[in-house]
């Protein structure tokens, strides 16, 4: 596809570094769960830190399998297409989010219920986002090492997982990371989707993201 760009595996990797729990980068978290309908049954917006130890395992374990997921074949990159990114667009409802820190729940609702609407899985659903904050380091002119830190990266994980009555998740089925991280920046006007079996192609979710 021409909206394609290829996603550098370093610069996931060092999204990944940050996303345990004792060196982790995110700030809040939120989430709904889906009954097999697409309806939500029950929401939640709390700051990560106040989470108990087993439940920041659980957030963690799975915003970071969408960054982790097989680079440039789980995890693809694309830019949104010209046009998409206007009033009343997914991006915009993105950009939003991102920048009230998942603080506004009416956006989050709106999100989840775009997101219900696209997913084909009939299956009990749990939709997680996270907000995190990546101080980015300047590399030295060698290549080797690091100088400081030059920006900070703010971005969105968010994560669809099947749930089971317990609560408890499966591995995420799909996902995406916005803004898309490349050339050790945000890209704003681009996003780094997850499929965890792109032979199957969550094609109706990526659509919904894109806005085409």
């Amino acid at each position: 596809m021409k909206n394609r760009f290829a996603i550098d595996r370093d610069d996931m990797l060092a999204l990944t570094r940050r996303m345990n729990a004792a060196r982790n980068c995110f700030m809040r978290v939120a989430g709904c769960y889906l009954d097999r309908d697409g309806e939500i049954e029950d929401t939640f917006n709390v700051n990560f830190l106040n989470l108990p130890p087993a439940e920041r395992e659980k957030v963690l374990a799975a915003a970071k399998a969408v960054p982790f997921g097989d680079t440039n074949h789980q995890l693809r990159g694309f830019l949104f297409p010209e046009g998409s990114m206007g009033k009343g667009s997914f991006h915009q409802l993105l950009c939003g989010i991102l920048d009230c820190e998942l603080k506004n729940d009416l956006l989050l609702e709106v999100l989840y219920e775009q997101i219900a609407s696209s997913l084909r899985d009939p299956s009990d659903m749990a939709v997680f986002v996270t907000f995190g904050s990546y101080d980015v380091k300047d590399k030295a002119r060698d290549g080797i090492g690091y100088l400081g830190s030059e920006s900070v990266y703010n971005f969105l994980i968010v994560s669809i997982c099947r749930y089971f009555s317990d609560y408890s998740l499966d591995e995420p089925v799909a996902g995406f990371l916005f803004p898309a991280f490349y050339e050790q920046a945000a890209g704003v006007n681009a996003v780094c989707i997850y499929d965890r079996s792109p032979a199957a192609g969550e094609e109706q979710l990526r659509r919904k993201i894109l806005g085409c």
